[in-house]
C-alpha cells in the first residue's frame, strides 16, 4: 500500500490497478520528456530552435504519458497480445513499456494508426481522385477556378506576395530572436 491508497481509501485489487497505470503514465511522461529534451538540444545546436513550439515542449509529455497509458491498457485488455498479461503485473516491465511509448510517440502512434486503418478500414482520402468528390456550387458573384499551373495564377501569386517578401526583406535578421538566434555579442 503506500500514500496514495491511504489518501483514496481504495481496495488493494483497485489500487493496484491505479498504480498500474500510473506507472504507465509516468514511464510515457519520461520518454516524452526525454525525446522533448533531447530533439531541443539539437534543434538548439542546429540553429534551427522556433520559439512558437514552447506549446509543444509543454504538451509532449503529457500526450506521451496518455499514449503510453493507452498502450498499457490495451495490452492489459488483451487487445494487444505482444506481452501476457502476468507480465504487466511487474512495475518495472509497465514503466520501461511506457517508456518506451512515450519516447517514441510519433512511431507508436503510427503503428496504432496502421492496425486501426487494417481493422476498421481506410483513413486515408476521403473521397477518390477519380472526380467523384462533391463539387461545391459556386456563388454568382465568386470568380472562376484557376489552374495553379497556369501562368496567370502565377503571375497572380506573385503579386500578392510581393508585399509580404518586401517585408521580410527590410527586417534585420540580427536582431530578431524569432529563430532562436541570439544577436552575438562582443
Amino acid at each position: 500500500m503506500g500514500w496514495p491508497n491511504l489518501l483514496l481509501k481504495l481496495s488493494e485489487e483497485r489500487y493496484a490497478t491505479l498504480a498500474l497505470y500510473g506507472y504507465a503514465w509516468l514511464g510515457g511522461s519520461l520518454g516524452g520528456t526525454l525525446f522533448d529534451l533531447k530533439w531541443l538540444y539539437h534543434s538548439v545546436a542546429k540553429g534551427v530552435w522556433h520559439v512558437e513550439r514552447r506549446l509543444w515542449r509543454i504538451l509532449i509529455p503529457h500526450i506521451s504519458g496518455g499514449y503510453a497509458f493507452a498502450v498499457i491498457v490495451l495490452i492489459s485488455s488483451g487487445i494487444f497480445r505482444i506481452f501476457d498479461a502476468a507480465t504487466l503485473s511487474r512495475p518495472s516491465v509497465v514503466v520501461g513499456i511506457g517508456f518506451l511509448v512515450g519516447y517514441f510517440s510519433d512511431s507508436a502512434i503510427g503503428k496504432l494508426n496502421e492496425i486501426a486503418n487494417t481493422l476498421f478500414g481506410s483513413g486515408g482520402k476521403r473521397y477518390p481522385d477519380d472526380g467523384s468528390a462533391p463539387k461545391k456550387p459556386r456563388a454568382s458573384g465568386d470568380p472562376p477556378p484557376v489552374d495553379p499551373n497556369s501562368d496567370a495564377f502565377i503571375r497572380i501569386l506573385r503579386a500578392q506576395l510581393k508585399p509580404v517578401r518586401d517585408q521580410a526583406a527590410s527586417v534585420d535578421p540580427s536582431t530578431t530572436r524569432r529563430y532562436g538566434k541570439l544577436p552575438k555579442s562582443n
